[in-house]
């Protein structure tokens, strides 16, 4: 295994106008949502005394299987198909697709687009970007497990596998806190890479058929979901073959979230 570091690239890409302007606008979530009392313990802030959140347990490791949001009965984010109205352009992949068009190539959207996955009015159409060159069957083939695990309370570490991604590609892998309950048009979610806090740590590459190995330290160690938020663990193709530090990149052009899962609770846990 090896990792794709800050010095495997030579900055970041520039990104125009309309990516800032879209990007501060999903800042300004993240920020309500790391400013909200019961949703500022997260694994970047430090916790006043008594309010430390329920970590995965010292010598008990979490073994998660990443899923799709089609499975949990949620459209794609991040890939897309031409719409069966307008040809033309692109829409979300949506549950039923994966079962009815899996021989039919996958694209990205011409500009970023925000995750919003209880919308039912945010599938589309969005105008058509690049092809990924890959079927919508075979990127449902990809599998992967990780094994979250503490050496103490104030540090993580990650151990993944995964087959079938997209080959001789870069992945980067993500630690987020998603807010309850989630709803359309208020998806309240932050996003921190696995590793360093620049990302230099979060980023890695697959072989010629899509396998990949990944290990990180996480400081501190990983919260658990709770009545207020989930949390999960998530990986991110990027088609332009570039990672972007502490931001996950142009959502849906570039960068495109291939699996995830939630953390379980701590009732969830000691069942």
């Amino acid at each position: 295994m090896s990792h794709v570091g800050s010095s495997d690239y030579e900055g970041m890409p520039g990104m125009t106008d309309r990516y800032l302007r879209m990007f501060a606008r999903s800042a300004v979530v993240i920020l309500a949502l790391a400013l909200a009392p019961d949703l500022s313990t997260g694994s970047r802030a430090q916790d006043a005394p008594g309010t430390r959140p329920n970590m995965v347990p010292v010598g008990q490791p979490v073994d998660l299987f990443f899923t799709f949001n089609a499975h949990a009965d949620m459209p794609e984010m991040d890939v897309y198909l031409p719409c069966a109205d307008q040809p033309d352009m692109v829409c979300r992949v949506q549950p039923k697709d994966v079962a009815t068009r899996r021989d039919e190539q996958l694209f990205g959207s011409a500009d970023m687009i925000l995750h919003d996955p209880a919308n039912p009015d945010a599938v589309g159409p969005y105008e058509r970007g690049k092809p990924l060159g890959v079927t919508l069957g075979d990127w449902f083939l990809a599998g992967g497990t990780a094994r979250l695990s503490c050496d103490d309370p104030g540090t993580g570490r990650v151990r993944a596998r995964f087959e079938n991604l997209m080959p001789n590609a870069v992945y980067t892998m993500w630690f987020a806190w998603i807010a309850k309950p989630m709803l359309a048009g208020r998806f309240a979610t932050s996003d921190n890479p696995i590793g360093a806090m620049d990302g230099s740590e979060s980023a890695f590459r697959t072989d010629d058929k899509g396998n990949a190995r990944f290990e990180a330290t996480h400081v501190p160690c990983f919260e658990l979901s709770s009545e207020r938020m989930w949390t999960m663990l998530a990986i991110a193709y990027h088609s332009d073959d570039a990672v972007y530090g502490a931001w996950v990149g142009p959502m849906g052009q570039v960068s495109h979230v291939h699996m995830w899962q939630m953390l379980p609770s701590e009732e969830e846990l000691t069942r």
